[in-house]
């Protein structure tokens, strides 16, 4: 599937016209994530300091996408091969937001708006689908057509970690419970405030989405370019402490760490087996993203 040159070239140009923010804002959203239930669970587990291979640097890649944007397939292929030709090192995060994310009771039917996701898509400065970031830099209101993705993410790869993360989350069936732990350890001094959100993804979902590269007959109704089986992957469900997340560390020094643990009540809508823990780190200041990491959940 490809992408529309003209519609790259328009959201190319309207990009340019806009300037990052300094200071990221958030709304208050309610977290659904509770205090990790130390009493049910036991002492939250210890965590070592980050090995060579724990410090590896990944990239969080947001595509901003929706199930009625007929161009949207398009970059979703992108962001896959993007992921594929890095292994391990690029997360991605499908934010379904905008007019074109809605459902419509006719042939779109999955409700995949959520609180956190209008926030994210809220800090651009041109809003558009497709759109996404690529580790919120330069800043986090600055977003990239897909095309500018993949040159992006070889850019932010090639910058060292300055944080490591490390997770854990296993569900608790009986009380339908996931216990999720998230280390954070700065790598370099560092002079700033950073924060760690803990979001849910979930994949393999089946629904309706518009895909003008369904047909090559630009003249064939809108409803016979809907594919009924299209699969839904990376899909943010929700966080666990909020869109901001949580301070894990200001102005501190290389080896400072901090444990972050949580007993989130599970959704029984989500298939825990398609579905996943991307937390990450970010710079509290301008937005950008530090480190990220993804992991599944442990049954």
């Amino acid at each position: 599937m490809k992408m529309n040159r003209t519609l790259q070239l328009i959201t190319l140009a309207a990009i340019t016209a806009f300037t990052s923010c300094d200071i990221v804002e958030f709304p208050v959203v309610p977290s659904n994530g509770t205090a990790y239930r130390e009493d049910l669970y036991g002492p939250a587990p210890d965590f070592s300091p980050a090995t060579p291979d724990q410090q590896v640097k990944r990239v969080m890649l947001e595509d901003f996408t929706g199930q009625q944007c007929g161009y949207c397939p398009g970059a979703a292929v992108v962001a896959h091969d993007i992921a594929t030709n890095n292994p391990g090192k690029v997360n991605v995060l499908a934010i379904h937001s905008g007019s074109l994310a809605v459902s419509d009771g006719i042939h779109y039917f999955n409700e995949f708006e959520t609180d956190e996701g209008d926030i994210y898509f809220g800090q651009l400065a041109f809003k558009t689908n497709p759109i996404g970031r690529v580790n919120r830099a330069p800043a986090n209101d600055v977003p990239l057509a897909p095309g500018q993705w993949v040159a992006k993410v070889d850019e932010e790869l090639a910058i060292p970690a300055d944080v490591a993360l490390q997770a854990l989350a296993s569900f608790e069936e009986g009380a339908n419970h996931v216990n999720i732990h998230v280390f954070t350890e700065l790598l370099n001094d560092y002079a700033g405030q950073v924060r760690m959100v803990v979001l849910i993804t979930e994949g393999e979902i089946e629904g309706a989405q518009l895909d003008y590269s369904a047909v090559d007959d630009p003249e064939t109704p809108e409803n016979e370019q809907i594919l009924e089986g299209y699969i839904f992957e990376h899909v943010l469900r929700g966080s666990v402490n909020g869109a901001p997340g949580v301070t894990v560390a200001n102005n501190e020094v290389a080896g400072y760490s901090e444990l972050r643990s949580y007993t989130y009540t599970w959704n029984s809508t989500w298939n825990i087996a398609n579905s996943h823990i991307l937390a990450f780190a970010y710079d509290t200041e301008t937005g950008r993203v530090l480190n990220s990491i993804e992991i599944g959940i442990t049954q």
